[in-house]
């Protein structure tokens, strides 16, 4: 580690003296960096900022560190008044380090049209920002939640509330789109709108502080615009709610509030008086979101560590209140605020302490609502929080883990069984894992930790490698939700990964590989190209096994029964086998011929290239004829009304009030555009068997979330001549 720095005092030698030592260091400390060049570029040292910038781009460059190379270059380009001249060189530069294809897209949809350096880099800050999930707005749809990034077409799918599955292209939704956060008005109203509503009504000083957080300075009747445009509040009711606001704004330090209402409110910066009024405020305080908030906001602040007795009763007695108000209400937070309460000094064993976490936890263990809180808490909480219990001797800890070790969800699990074995309960845990491993009911989340351990699963014998692997893969052919699913897709993720893959297929011997491929290549509930990249993943690491995968022998503990498919898919795929045979074959025959006549195989390329190709097209043919050997077509003459499945159209409702239809066709058919999706899928396995009215979780937003089925009825005379392919 280095030496702090005054940059305010020091001179141009030392801070060359502190910058190099700087960047011999493992962890580079690149706020600091960016923040000295900041300043000494403000008191004019141009040539020097100049000098040290190249030294500290040429060693992100060379340590691949993208994101900070991004960030210094978004620095430099403030002050460089020629950066235009500079935006094609700054592309490559970042194209050149940066290996991520989804990064790369961004890159080249930020730099792409005229724009300057300046509004390039701005862009791509926002296409960063757009992972699926995250919150955006745009000026003509307003609020949008990223769908997906297809870094293939460069588009980015967006659902706006006003259109769903909106696509844009990243060099225009960096141009046009805004990604905001969590805190962001519209980001609150999202995830929380009862609480929004609740400000609305009830706090609208807050309200206008957040608006003004999001937007930045506004006028009295720009705020009003807003707010009355995003639905919060109408010009009725204006007069009303502004007249509330103000009163509230009047104890807000933050809100600046003009004289004229042609000047603009400002949220200041400064921080607020922290006095004896301030925590008279605070004392009064009810709601246990609020007060951890305030309480995370003294911390910021510095305030906790100089708090005299009386702020610090108050402190404690609004943290008590807290957790008790928050059991029942979120018992996540509850244990938040517990962590919270121990790190100021809050807690304590004997009776008449301010927060006593083993009590607590106790209660929240007798109504069964230990392990929901805890399977909320993030992996840094939960080691603090197992720890915190530790000390205070809340002895059925290591009880409650046990028995819930199949219900945990992958990062509580993970970490639950950390502690427990540097708690030494390890035999137990061993025990546990070992009986749902024999009865082949361990679930997807306890076999994804055994496959990030398999030096534990060996040392505790649970049984052999292969096991563990066929186990797995089983596992992908049951239906699953919430964790459970997100651990099949972790699972799945694995297999995937090639360098895993390699470590655990050289902890087997050969006959155990060949099952395995066996097993992978008849695998139910995986996604063909996922599966058929694990294959070629397992064929490039043992050759031996292509022999294997390409064999037209299908278990029959494995081979489906009642598979169909439209006529439609059904003839597509028949085409697709009579290409490859009619005309795919007996060219690559014609290609091998040709090759042979160029003399020594050894070293002859296009001879081992049409060699490749034809073990491709013999695989896909053998795929093809198996598929069509098993599969059959159909016209689906048996819908009808009544019962989600295979030739039916199910209408359903998402939380949000968006109504949603969906066709079930058959194994092979899914088109976007007419809402058709294979009965293979997981939304048409969700559906199958709902009825109008019930209830039933699907994916909304790449979230599960409780829909309701609203009618399911029969194909229509269309989607019917769709699926004979008229």
């Amino acid at each position: 580690m280095t030496d702090a720095i005054d940059f305010k005092g020091a001179a141009a030698g030392e801070i060359d003296n502190w910058l190099l030592s700087t960047l011999d260091q493992e962890q580079l400390p690149l706020t600091e960096i960016l923040e000295m060049l900041a300043f000494q570029f403000g008191k004019g040292e141009t040539d020097k900022c100049n000098e040290w910038a190249d030294l500290i781009q040429d060693t992100l460059a060379e340590r691949k560190l993208g994101e900070d190379l991004i960030a210094l270059l978004r620095l430099r380009v403030e002050w460089q008044p020629k950066s235009n001249d500079l935006k094609d060189a700054y592309k490559a530069m970042l194209t050149k380090v940066i290996k991520d294809r989804l990064q790369l897209t961004c890159i080249e949809g930020a730099f792409e049209g005229p724009q300057s350096t300046k509004e390039s880099f701005k862009r791509l800050d926002t296409l960063v920002r757009l992972k699926a999930g995250a919150y955006c707005v745009d000026n003509t749809w307003g609020f949008g939640i990223v769908k997906r990034l297809d870094d293939f077409y460069k588009k980015v799918t967006i659902d706006f509330l006003k259109k769903a599955n909106h696509q844009m292209s990243f060099a225009y939704a960096g141009e046009t789109l805004n990604a905001i956060d969590s805190e962001h008005l519209l980001a609150r109203r999202q995830d929380d709108p009862a609480e929004m509503e609740r400000i609305t009504k009830e706090e609208p000083h807050t309200l206008i502080r957040i608006t003004l957080s999001s937007y930045g300075d506004l006028t009295v009747t720009q705020v009003q615009e807003r707010l009355a445009e995003e639905g919060f509040v109408d010009d009725a009711k204006w007069k009303s709610f502004w007249d509330a606001a103000r009163r509230g704004l009047k104890n807000d330090a933050h809100v600046e509030v003009p004289a004229k209402r042609s000047e603009p409110l400002r949220l200041l910066a400064k921080a607020k008086a922290y006095d004896a009024e301030w925590f008279a405020a605070f004392s009064l305080q009810r709601d246990a979101k609020g007060i951890y908030a305030l309480i995370e906001e003294l911390e910021r602040e510095g305030v906790t560590k100089a708090l005299d007795d009386k702020s610090r009763e108050v402190v404690g007695g609004r943290l008590a209140f807290a957790i008790l108000g928050a059991e029942d209400a979120d018992p996540t937070l509850c244990l938040k605020i517990i962590l919270q309460a121990n790190r100021l000094g809050f807690t304590g064993v004997e009776e008449g302490s301010y927060v006593r976490p083993q009590v607590v936890a106790a209660r929240l263990a007798e109504r069964g609502r230990f392990m929901s809180a805890v399977a909320g808490l993030s992996a840094r909480d939960l080691q603090l929080f197992f720890t915190l219990l530790s000390e205070y001797e809340f002895t059925k800890l290591p009880e409650l883990l046990l028995n819930n070790i199949s219900e945990m969800p992958v990062q509580l699990l993970d970490e639950a069984m950390a502690f427990l074995m540097s708690a030494g309960h390890d035999e137990q845990a061993k025990a546990g894992i070992q009986k749902l491993f024999a009865m082949k009911s361990a679930p997807p989340q306890v076999l994804y930790w055994l496959c990030m351990h398999l030096d534990v699963y060996r040392e505790w014998g649970i049984g052999q490698i292969s096991d563990l692997y066929l186990q797995v893969i089983t596992c992908f052919e049951s239906h699953a939700t919430h964790y459970r699913l997100r651990a099949q897709k972790l699972l799945k993720g694995l297999f995937e990964d090639r360098d895993w893959l390699a470590v655990s297929l050289e902890l087997i011997d050969a006959k155990a590989r060949a099952h395995l491929m066996v097993r992978v290549r008849n695998a139910r509930g995986w996604e063909e190209a996922s599966r058929r990249s694990v294959m070629g993943k397992m064929i490039k690491l043992y050759p031996d096994l292509e022999k294997t995968a390409s064999s037209n022998a299908v278990r029959k503990d494995t081979a489906p029964k009642g598979r169909f498919t439209s006529w439609r898919t059904y003839k597509q795929r028949q085409e697709q086998l009579k290409e490859i045979t009619d005309v795919g074959i007996p060219e690559n025959s014609k290609d091998i011929g040709v090759a042979i006549s160029y003399g020594d195989l050894r070293e002859n390329f296009e001879y081992q290239a049409a060699k490749d190709k034809q073990g491709l097209l013999m695989r896909r043919k053998a795929e093809l004829e198996r598929d069509l050997a098993v599969v059959r077509g159909t016209d689906f003459a048996e819908s009808r009304d009544g019962i989600g499945g295979r030739g039916t159209v199910v209408v359903y409702n998402t939380p949000d009030g968006t109504t949603m239809t969906m066709t079930i066709l058959g194994e092979w058919d899914r088109d976007e555009e007419r809402s058709i999706v294979s009965s293979e899928s997981e939304l048409a396995k969700r559906l199958t068997g709902k009825k109008a009215g019930d209830k039933v979780e699907l994916l909304v937003n790449e979230q599960d979330a409780l829909c309701t089925v609203t009618s399911v009825s029969a194909l229509s005379a269309e989607i019917k001549a769709w699926a004979m392919g008229d």
